[in-house]
Formats: C-alpha cells, sequence, structure tokens
C-alpha cells in the first residue's frame, strides 16, 4: 500500500485503495479482485502503481502529492513538517 491507502499517510481513504504491485502480479491483482477500467469521465477508485521498488516513507509522501488535491497535499505537507521536527 502507498499514498493514501498506506498507515503512515494518516487519510482514511472512502472508497479508494492505492498500492504498489510487482510487474509479474499485475495479471493476477487485476483478475483476482475483478478490477475493470472506470467509465468514461469517472476517476479511478483503484489506483495500481506497477514496480518493483519497496514502498518507503518518500514514496508515500509523493504518491499523496500525485493526487493534486487539497486534502491529500495537506497531509503531505504533514507529513514532512512531522519528519522534520523529529530529526531536531
Amino acid at each position: 500500500m502507498t499514498g493514501i491507502s498506506h498507515p503512515s499517510s494518516g487519510m482514511a481513504p472512502a472508497g479508494e485503495f492505492e498500492g504498489h504491485v510487482a510487474p509479474t502480479e499485475v495479471d493476477d491483482v487485476v483478475a483476482r479482485h475483478r478490477l475493470v477500467p472506470p467509465p468514461t469521465g469517472q476517476p479511478a477508485n483503484v489506483v495500481l502503481h506497477v514496480d518493483e521498488a519497496p514502498v518507503t516513507p518518500a514514496r508515500v509522501l509523493l504518491a499523496l502529492a500525485d493526487w493534486a488535491s487539497p486534502r491529500e497535499d495537506e497531509q503531505a505537507l504533514r507529513m514532512l513538517r512531522g519528519a522534520a521536527g523529529s530529526d531536531s
């Protein structure tokens, strides 16, 4: 999990999921969860990032910022401020 779905994000997604999946697992995840593209003009409620990299706090921040919405941007700023404060 990452972005809005990762526990460290402090977000409580309502009917949305964001996560990372390895390239070799994409087809299985899509089939197992019966994922389909959203209707034209509708936002997706599942966002999968296909890659091999582990989820780190920095990736959670980037994923939050990628949503480009006020709620997620504000939470990303809170996480950054918290991280900066923990180093003092």
